[in-house]
């Protein structure tokens, strides 16, 4: 009688868990479907030819440097010249991403900027 009891519940355990992995199966094989049409949409980096703030050494006649001197001063992040600078990138960068979307032909959508370390955009595109 044990016997029996001890095989009827190993085979309700199997049964459980080939019956829930039957389930997993199935929700990965939907998620891989989900990815699949999903996955045409990446996030791509474009970084434009303009310096960062951190880098930016000036010379334009316009700006005044961003980047540290090497004299022992550091970057100041919200030093009016960085931000006249950052507000220079972003004019830039909006004419770079019309330029994007004339030769595309269509709007990518664009999920961050980046101005201080580098120049340039995070954008969602097909391949």
């Amino acid at each position: 009688m044990a016997t029996t009891f001890r095989v009827t519940a190993l085979a309700a355990v199997i049964g459980a868990c080939l019956g829930g992995s039957a389930w997993v199966a199935t929700a990965d094989a939907a998620a891989a479907s989900d990815a699949f049409t999903t996955s045409a949409t990446q996030s791509y980096l474009i970084e434009f030819t303009e310096p960062g703030a951190m880098y930016y050494k000036g010379g334009d006649g316009t700006l005044r440097a961003t980047a540290a001197k090497g004299d022992g001063t550091h970057f100041d992040a919200k030093s009016s010249d960085v931000r006249a600078y950052v507000a220079r990138l972003a004019t830039l960068q909006a004419e770079h991403i019309d330029t994007i979307r004339q030769s595309l032909g269509r709007n990518p959508t664009i999920t961050h900027s980046f101005d201080l370390t580098q120049s340039g955009i995070a954008a969602q595109l097909t391949a």
